[in-house]
């Protein structure tokens, strides 16, 4: 890959490789590619998004602590570039967040994830897209470390905020609605979980598709939702509903990855 175009062509393979699901591959390409930027571009934005490439398919491989290192790099790239409050930088951090996340290093997490989310307020507003986006990711991180009624309720501040900008039937709103019902459900609160589940559900099944797999975890939930209250009949049911619906469209619909 000794000119920019071959660089770029097999940065743009690897991409469609890992979208594919062939993490080795991918890895191999990405590496290829951060190896030329190495050589005869060490500090372009090729650069640090072949070393993202290549740490987000180390993180599908489980090299979690492999790709952290690199991500902590070019978070650190981008920041003495950019300064501390550009997008890219926020984006950055956020991937080492989450690879953090992914090592069960919670508090380290949630740490990156306020700070991210301070600068996109102070920067965008507390409603625009991406300060909800990162909103939300930091209530996914509550529930993981147990801080239940915290992430309740900024789930519900960005459901609300999301409703009025985007509607109620988008898909990150649905998304919101889902995560929602995971922190009602890990507090037991059974009924509203499930209402919600059933609500992300019906929802993903007309905007997703009946086989996508954001659609099949708000199935998979609102039957575990069910089985907690011990409306074994119910979950039967929808369990029946949903089988039927998948053999009937899976033939000319395509699963989502």
């Amino acid at each position: 890959l000794a000119n920019r175009e071959a660089r770029l062509c097999a940065h743009r393979l690897a991409n469609v490789l890992y979208a594919q699901g062939k993490y080795d591959e991918a890895n191999n390409y990405f590496a290829r590619v951060v190896r030329s930027c190495e050589q005869y571009e060490p500090s372009s934005s090729m650069a640090w998004e072949a070393q993202t490439g290549y740490a987000e398919s180390l993180q599908a491989l489980g090299r979690v602590d492999e790709a952290l290192s690199i991500l902590r790099q070019v978070a650190t790239a981008y920041e003495q570039t950019h300064g501390s409050s550009h997008a890219l930088t926020l984006a950055a951090m956020k991937r080492v967040g989450l690879a953090l996340r992914n090592l069960s290093r919670g508090a380290e997490a949630l740490a990156i994830y306020r700070e991210v989310l301070e600068c996109q307020i102070a920067a965008l507003g507390e409603d625009h897209q991406e300060s909800l986006s990162t909103k939300n990711s930091l209530g996914n991180i509550l529930r993981q470390m147990g801080q239940l009624e915290e992430a309740e309720r900024t789930h519900r501040e960005v459901l609300a905020a999301r409703e009025k900008s985007l509607g109620n039937e988008h898909y990150e709103t649905l998304y919101t609605v889902h995560c929602l019902a995971s922190d009602l459900e890990s507090q037991w609160q059974l009924e509203e979980s499930l209402s919600l589940y059933r609500r992300a559900l019906e929802g993903r099944r007309q905007v997703l598709g009946a086989a996508h797999y954001a659609t099949m975890e708000s199935f998979f939930r609102a039957t575990m939702a069910l089985l907690k209250q011990g409306r074994d009949d119910t979950a039967e049911l929808l369990a029946r509903d949903y089988l039927k619906e998948l053999e009937e469209k899976l033939p000319s619909e395509s699963y989502h990855i």
